[in-house]
Order: C-alpha cells, then structure tokens, then sequence
C-alpha cells in the first residue's frame, strides 16, 4: 500500500508499508513521477517507510531507476524507517546507487525532522509532522 501527496509548498509525502509486487511499485512509480511534473523547482519528500519489512530484490532495481530518474526535482529526500536491520541495509545500498547526497535513510523521527526542517517553511514542518503522525488532516 502506498499514498502519494503534496499538502503544502514543496513538501512531497511518502508512505509506503509492505507487502508489495511490481505493479504496486511501478504504480508508486508513476505516482511519484506525476506529483513532480506538476511542482515547481526542487522538492522537499518525507517518506515514511516504517510499515516496510523487506524489499523484494527485483523491487531494488525498479526504485534505483526511478529515484535516479528523479535526481534533479529533488532537493532533499528523508526516508524515515524502522528498526528492521535488512530493510536498512536494503534502503542503504538502493540509496548508494542512486548517489544523490540530498536522499538519506533514518531510524529515528527526530533526527528526519530536524534535517528536512533545514529547508521546509514552517507551513511545511508542520504538515510534516502531522504527515509523520499518520494524521490525514
């Protein structure tokens, strides 16, 4: 399951969980890819990857292409996981392919606020934190 939504300013929200297929991923694909198109200038994403296991290995390739794809709309991308030692490394490596300094994996909610605060508005840190809260409003 996924969502995909710009609430306010630059701020693009993320929220992946497992299980997923292929289509389900090319389906975030395309979501992603779609949100951006319609934005101007670099985006700010906060994904909140906390409902992920594991990421199916073909899986690892499909999200290589798509976030080098996205390299020049993003200008910071904080992945917020949990503690689950394989999705980590998973999330490392996809994150090390794609070579892009502005995309980090956390474990810990404080620490992805406090960096992507760095370059929201406050508008945007504060649907931030509802976003990270799992509240829709």
């Amino acid at each position: 399951m996924f969502t995909v939504e710009n609430r306010v300013g630059k701020l693009l929200e993320v929220r992946y969980s497992s299980p997923t297929n292929f289509e389900e991923a090319r389906d975030l694909q395309m979501n992603v890819a779609s949100c951006l198109a319609k934005l101007p200038g670099n985006v700010i994403t906060c994904a909140d990857f906390r409902g992920m296991t594991v990421v199916a290995p073909e899986l690892g390739d499909l999200f290589v292409g798509m976030l080098r794809r996205d390299n020049n709309k993003i200008a910071r991308n904080g992945y917020l996981i949990n503690g689950s030692a394989i999705l980590g490394l998973q999330l490392e490596r996809v994150l090390r392919e794609v070579n892009h300094p502005g995309r980090r994996a956390f474990r810990h909610r404080v620490e992805i606020e406090q960096w992507l605060d760095e370059v929201l508005a406050p508008s945007e840190q504060s649907r931030m934190r509802v976003f990270l809260d799992g509240g829709a409003s």
